[in-house]
């Protein structure tokens, strides 16, 4: 679905961030996962780089 922002050429910085800002508002999904909430929250394994080697080597 596209859609279309007007702006006028003698429209001023002001008038045409709050029609960027409207316009991302009113085509903003609201689904999804907010994974931003949990960045930075999962410490319980550790090093991952160490994490990650330990789990490649079960299979061997």
């Amino acid at each position: 679905m596209a859609m279309v922002l007007l702006i006028d050429k003698k429209d001023k910085k002001k008038v045409i961030k709050e029609k960027v800002t409207e316009f991302i508002n009113k085509t903003e999904t609201k689904k999804g996962f907010p994974a931003s909430k949990f960045t930075g929250k999962l410490t319980c394994f550790g090093d991952g780089l160490t994490y990650q080697k330990s789990m490649r080597n079960e299979w061997e």
